[in-house]
């Protein structure tokens, strides 16, 4: 849709003179109904930009600016659309709304920040993941690394587990975490989640 849209208004800023510009005028003018004028329209509506001549006073960054807010809106609408009833990425369906995704580039420790990129994208090895894949209940997707007996989530992953091994790797964790939001010890579980 970008291509098509800057393309729209590379015609609409083109001199008045060439072929092509008269043929959108003559178009225009007229009224006339046709395909890829229709779609631009559409687009336009869908992306709730107006009129679809005005983009002409737009110097090409604004244009290229308020075009990319507008399909990374419209791309979050559909992506969060889509995860209606899927259990796959529901704490990452939650972060999209979130601005703290800014991780990659505040936290140093590379291993905490694959660490991360792992929970966030539903990738890390925990029994949540694992159990979807072999298609076991959700309930029954307990942690075999602790007796807690508690479904192995990302927030029974970061705070809860008793795993030894963990320990280390939980306390850089959070040591970054604090250090990339100062009131994160005060913060509920839920909201750590999203800064995690």
């Amino acid at each position: 849709r970008l291509k098509v849209l800057k393309y729209w208004r590379k015609l609409l800023i083109m001199p008045d003179t060439i072929v092509i510009k008269k043929i959108i005028n003559h178009i225009l003018a007229r009224d006339i109904k046709v395909g890829w004028i229709l779609k631009i329209n559409d687009i336009f509506e869908k992306l709730k930009l107006g009129n679809p001549l005005d983009c002409k006073s737009l110097s090409g960054n604004e244009f290229k600016s308020v075009i990319c807010s507008c399909l990374t809106r419209e791309l979050k609408k559909e992506w969060n659309d889509s995860m209606n009833g899927s259990s796959k990425l529901r704490d990452l369906a939650s972060l999209m709304d979130s601005e703290e995704l800014s991780y990659s580039t505040e936290i140093r420790n590379r291993e905490v920040r694959s660490l991360i990129a792992k929970l966030r994208g539903g990738t890390a090895r925990l029994r949540i993941e694992e159990g979807r894949w072999l298609q076991i209940e959700r309930e029954d997707r307990i942690c075999q690394n602790c007796n807690l007996i508690e479904v192995e989530d990302c927030a029974h992953f970061i705070f809860r587990c008793g795993k030894p091994i963990l320990r280390n790797v939980r306390a850089s964790l959070l040591e970054e975490l604090k250090e990339v939001d100062n009131s994160f010890d005060s913060k509920m579980h839920e909201e750590k989640l999203l800064v995690v």
